[in-house]
């Protein structure tokens, strides 16, 4: 099941902020500061990819194109 609409808001919002704190991160803070939040964004982004993917893969294996012990 891919990610809810009000969890992909939410995730969206707060991606927003994180772009934001980094944009003023780039110029006042410590490179490990930077890279933290970075990193964050990067979770973030991998988070509803892999729900994607995850979402995609069961609707292969519903249709019959996909079985999970492909994957053995």
């Amino acid at each position: 099941m891919a990610l809810s609409d009000k969890v992909s808001e939410h995730l969206d919002a707060a991606q927003s902020e994180l772009r934001r704190a980094l944009f003023h991160a780039a110029t006042n803070e410590q490179p490990a500061t930077i890279q933290g939040i970075a990193n964050l964004l990067h979770e973030l982004d991998k988070l509803s990819t892999v729900a994607d993917i995850l979402d995609h893969l069961d609707h292969m294996k519903s249709k019959g194109d996909i079985k999970w012990r492909d994957f053995e």
